[in-house]
């Protein structure tokens, strides 16, 4: 009985037993092109080599403002471009007297000065402390919670800072701080919730210093206004605090920030 001799299909004079995983064309030791799955001839092993070559191009990926979710970057460039507009001198004035928040006008029907005064900043240093606080906080926070409960949480923030500057301090204000600060208020609380994690205790301690370093700064610095801190502060918590506790729909959570926005307005009207 004859046994057919199988020998490498490159090498026709060396016998084998081995095979390509893929086309089964019997290949030698030599020719063997060790595969994740399986040995595969020279012929397959380029193939595959080509097609990795194709999906291993890079992602062109986006960077600086591109990179950032919707809300935070229409955020930072709604606040870049008002100062910038404030800068030129025959809008300054304009500017300042119709969107700043003046207690008196607040409180005498011009509620509409809590909103347009968190996007109003008095310096370039006021503007980038703000404007980086929203940058490092914002994008975590907006994919978080969602677009439209970040913007609640956001808006919400800055009328209840507003409203408790003008409820307690007869002068005059502008500033994101506000807002920021509630930013600040929901990582609290969504730092303390995970404080058993590491990530979580760390990020806890990093809030409650920064906190810590904002506060005396707000007593210490001049023309700080601490009661816009403070209320946009208290409202972060109040928010970030509901929505953890009601385990809320990302309407609902919408309708949080809506809730705390009225009463911030309401209670500057009364």
């Amino acid at each position: 009985m004859e046994i057919q001799r199988v020998v490498c299909y490159r090498h026709p004079g060396v016998e084998t037993r081995l095979s390509c995983s893929q086309c089964e064309k019997p290949i030698c030791v030599d020719c063997a092109v060790q595969g994740p799955v399986g040995q595969k001839c020279p012929d397959c092993a380029r193939q595959v080599g080509r097609a990795q070559v194709i999906n291993a191009r890079p992602v062109r990926r986006s960077s600086g403002l591109s990179a950032l979710p919707g809300v935070t970057r229409a955020l930072l460039i709604a606040n870049v471009a008002v100062f910038v507009a404030g800068l030129v001198p025959s809008l300054e004035s304009a500017i300042f007297e119709n969107g700043a928040l003046f207690s008196d006008l607040t409180m005498s029907g011009e509620s509409y000065r809590l909103f347009t005064s968190a996007f109003m900043h008095g310096s370039p240093m006021h503007l980038l402390f703000n404007m980086y606080a929203l940058y490092i906080l914002g994008p975590g926070l907006e994919r978080r919670v969602g677009a439209s409960p970040f913007a609640s949480l956001y808006v919400a923030s800055a009328l209840a800072g507003g409203t408790l500057f003008a409820l307690m301090n007869g002068g005059v204000a502008v500033g994101a701080s506000g807002a920021i600060f509630g930013l600040f208020g929901a990582y609290l609380v969504i730092a303390y919730e995970r404080r058993d994690t590491p990530m979580g205790n760390a990020q806890l301690r990093s809030i409650v210093a920064i906190l810590g370093i904002n506060a005396v700064i707000g007593f210490i610095v001049p023309n700080v206004a601490w009661e816009g801190h403070l209320g946009g502060f208290l409202a972060g918590v109040a928010i970030a605090a509901i929505w953890s506790w009601r385990r809320q729909t990302p309407r609902d959570m919408v309708l949080t920030g809506v809730v705390v926005a009225i009463a911030a307005i309401i209670g500057v009207i009364v």
